[in-house]
């Protein structure tokens, strides 16, 4: 965005009767950089419809490490996920990784099978591709620990990624890079696994301690999903959108 837009659409914020962004810190964006009356901002958590994994539990969980969304790099940090898991592999030789989704581009398609076949890991990563709304859930749940190595940018400060919350109803163990607001929802080794963002040997560390002491990993999968239904559940962000609009 140039100068110009980026001066328009301020001009147009503070014209407008109220915003509601993803996070708190994006609502602060808004009040700092924009000037847009405090109380014309409302955050609306993400959300998640629990009722997609109702159904759905991960008693026959895979020896897998899952991630879901357009694999991408500069968004999701994809290589460092990659690297990591090469390290995982060390200790334990039968483990897989499932990645789920497509690629946000030609190259990243290619940069990610080169980087496989140097890592020399192509024959434990499954790429799946495009899967339905429906067998999400199942891929989900299946996973023993679900991952997201997010790099620190911008879009990771100010942005919360949709796919945390059915990483966390699943109430499967979750290691994420600490990035945004996440701290302000979810507390370390207690509702989840925090590492370093931009640090792919901190990544395998978590992903390894994860592992080496599942019984506990998975205790805190279950506070995870907990966290999940009380923060991102729809039913109580739909309010908020309703008190909000009609105050």
């Amino acid at each position: 965005m140039g100068k110009i837009q980026y001066w328009l659409f301020g001009k147009f914020c503070r014209r407008i009767d109220g915003v509601m962004p993803i996070t708190p810190s994006l609502s602060e964006f808004f009040v700092d950089e924009f000037g847009i009356a405090r109380e014309k901002v409302q955050t609306i958590n993400m959300i998640v419809d629990s009722t997609r994994f109702d159904s759905v539990r991960g008693d026959k969980r895979k020896s897998t490490i899952a991630y879901c969304g357009t694999i991408s790099e500069k968004k999701d940090g994809i290589s460092d996920l990659l690297k990591a898991f090469q390290i995982v592999l060390t200790r334990y030789k039968d483990a897989t990784l499932t990645l789920i989704g497509d690629f946000e581009s030609s190259v990243t398609r290619e940069n990610v099978y080169a980087l496989l076949k140097t890592l020399k890991i192509e024959n434990n990563v499954l790429i799946t591709g495009m899967i339905s709304a429906d067998e999400m859930p199942v891929f989900l749940s299946e996973a023993k620990v679900l991952a997201l190595s997010r790099p620190q940018n911008m879009q990771a400060k100010y942005g919360f990624p949709t796919k945390l919350g059915e990483y966390l109803m699943t109430a499967n163990p979750v290691v994420i890079t600490d990035v945004g607001d996440f701290r302000l929802y979810l507390k370390d080794r207690e509702d989840i696994v925090y590492a370093a963002p931009d640090n792919f040997t901190d990544f395998a560390d978590k992903l390894l301690w994860v592992l080496d002491n599942y019984d506990q990993a998975k205790i805190i999968g279950m506070k995870g999903r907990q966290v999940a239904l009380d923060s991102f559940n729809y039913r109580i962000e739909a309010e908020k959108v309703l008190d909000f609009i009609f105050k």
